[in-house]
């Protein structure tokens, strides 16, 4: 794999020389992880950068006893950690894979700040991916939490879609990521069983379908108006 091309599809390095690349990919490791894996932990030295080939990194806070609160989520073509390691501080969250697998490459601290302060394309690269982390963190993540589970659920996949979906040729929306329905329900606080009922009463609407690499919603907006039936 010639990781300085790859690197190029991530805002991270979209900007960044020949040699700063070269730099940032002589850091880097990459790993398949599967659903549970930890990325890190919460309070951990934030020493590596993440960037998410594909897959799907939840961002929760644990509070005392409480069950880990839902902060962030991360998917394709997104940078993870990205305040964490500009601030030199440890990680305030854990970071954990809740699709069935998920494609990373880390690029140490180290490396990182060396093309940081070494290139200026990396510096403006790493504004655009930090605004994007930023936006990834201010997301209505909070409403997964909020009314009934069939609203909860719509939430999550709205959101999903919004961030990771691509129209087909059909206007429908294609989500490139592989969920278990036991690991939806943890999203949003729900019990397995009642996640399938409701996707399968979705499917015989005819508005969700399981893809082998993900879902298809062949309409957002008559989604939503199951709601109200």
């Amino acid at each position: 794999m010639d990781l300085s091309k790859v690197l190029r599809v991530f805002a991270i390095g979209r900007d960044a020389s020949a040699d700063a690349l070269a730099t940032l990919s002589a850091g880097a490791t990459v790993r398949r992880l599967r659903e549970g894996d930890e990325v890190w932990a919460q309070g951990a030295p934030s020493n590596r950068v993440v960037l998410i080939q594909s897959g799907l990194v939840q961002i929760a806070r644990a509070h005392s006893v409480m069950v880990p609160v839902t902060v962030a989520l991360f998917g394709p073509r997104e940078v993870a950690g990205l305040v964490a390691v500009l601030q030199r501080v440890p990680y305030p969250a854990a970071a954990r894979v809740v699709s069935e697998f998920a494609d990373i490459i880390e690029i140490s601290d180290e490396a990182f700040h060396a093309a940081l302060h070494a290139d200026h394309g990396v510096a403006r690269s790493a504004n655009v991916a930090l605004v994007g982390q930023i936006h990834a963190l201010h997301a209505k993540i909070s409403m997964l939490t909020n009314g009934d589970t069939e609203e909860r659920l719509v939430t999550l996949v709205a959101h999903l879609a919004e961030r990771f979906g691509d129209e087909d040729e059909s206007g429908a929306t294609i989500i490139p990521l592989i969920l278990t329905r036991r690991m939806m329900g943890e999203l949003v606080g729900a019990r397995t069983e009642t996640v399938i009922r409701t996707l399968a009463k979705w499917q015989q609407a005819n508005v969700f379908a399981t893809l082998p690499i993900g879902f298809r919603i062949a309409s957002l907006p008559k989604l939503m108006a199951l709601l109200q039936a």
